[in-house]
């Protein structure tokens, strides 16, 4: 099944949204303190791009992405670079050059470790200055493969671009499957989460009936998402778990995806992700996937691209993995 123009469009406005999600969420990543976020949100309740950080963990420019972006780009340059086809070396490749040796990212984890050591964890209470880098990045850093017990959602993010791209292709979920190993294997989940963004991009919906084709493991975690649809959003992923782990940042994003919110959808999908706390750079790369992928790039607003940093190098990207 070959993607008609309209699908590759749309494959593209998925990775836009993600990036425009998690840009917007980013100054209030990682907020775990309800009482912290309802004092901002006090302030504005339109929290997207929130003109100072105020993650406790670690501190950026409004318009800067988390490494759950960094991660899809990084993925879609090395989908550009193996010419579509799931080659593990130049992903593995893509990962060391963004990620390894005289990056800032290593620059800032150097910061952090200093900071996090036990000389001063006690004393240190300002956040650490530069991106934060994950888990499951320093791992394959470290050991040249994913970690097994990884339940974040890095994995599904590196392979996001080549899914959207090929999605009308047979095999593209086992080629997923292999590129998040790199950095995850937790395979169920990563599987889960593609098949419902390929049904997203192919169909344009994600119902409750496409569920009996997820694998029987994760079903239970899909329905719970539409069992719990007419709830408030905090409320949903307060019970689903608004930390960084799955199934529960697979279930918030999900959820936002979901809401009936009309023609606004991505900023109210977006807002309400922002403003349920924790993690929600990882379930604003979701929702705001799923809905680029729904709707094409029309649905994301003007002034929110713009206003994330190095769009313009992302949109290059994309206008190159569009004519592969």
């Amino acid at each position: 099944m070959e993607l008609s123009s309209a699908n590759t469009s749309r494959a593209s406005a998925a990775i836009i949204g993600a990036a425009v999600a998690d840009a917007a969420a980013r100054p209030l990543h990682w907020i775990y303190r309800r009482e912290d976020m309802e004092v901002l949100l006090q302030q504005d309740k339109h929290p997207e791009f929130w003109p100072t950080s105020q993650s406790p963990f670690y501190t950026l420019p409004t318009g800067a992405r988390s490494c759950y972006n960094h991660v899809v780009i990084a993925g879609l340059e090395a989908y550009i670079e193996a010419k579509g086809e799931p080659d593990l070396e130049v992903y593995k490749s893509v990962i060391r050059r963004t990620f390894g040796d005289g990056t800032a990212w290593q620059e800032a984890l150097a910061r952090r470790k200093e900071a996090y050591s036990p000389s001063k964890r006690k004393a240190w209470t300002e956040p650490v200055v530069g991106p934060w880098l994950h888990g499951a990045v320093i791992h394959f850093l470290e050991h040249g493969k994913g970690d097994n017990n990884n339940t974040e959602m890095d994995g599904f993010l590196l392979c996001l671009p080549h899914l959207v791209y090929r999605a009308g292709n047979s095999d593209v979920l086992q080629e997923c499957i292999a590129i998040s190993s790199l950095l995850t294997g937790n395979s169920l989940m990563v599987k889960c989460q593609a098949q419902i963004l390929q049904k997203v991009l192919l169909f344009q919906r994600f119902s409750k009936i496409y569920i009996e084709g997820l694998d029987v493991e994760v079903q239970p975690a899909a329905m719970e998402v539409f069992n719990h649809l007419s709830d408030d959003h905090l409320e949903a992923v307060s019970k689903f778990g608004n930390n960084c782990h799955l199934p529960g940042s697979f279930q918030g994003g999900l959820h936002a995806f979901l809401l009936d919110s009309g023609p606004d959808g991505f900023q109210t999908s977006i807002r309400a992700t922002i403003s349920a706390g924790g993690c929600n750079c990882s379930r604003a790369n979701y929702a705001g996937a799923l809905l680029g992928a729904q709707l094409g790039v029309s649905v994301i607003p003007k002034d929110w691209i713009q206003n994330v940093t190095d769009i313009g190098d992302i949109i290059k990207l994309v206008k190159k993995a569009q004519n592969l």
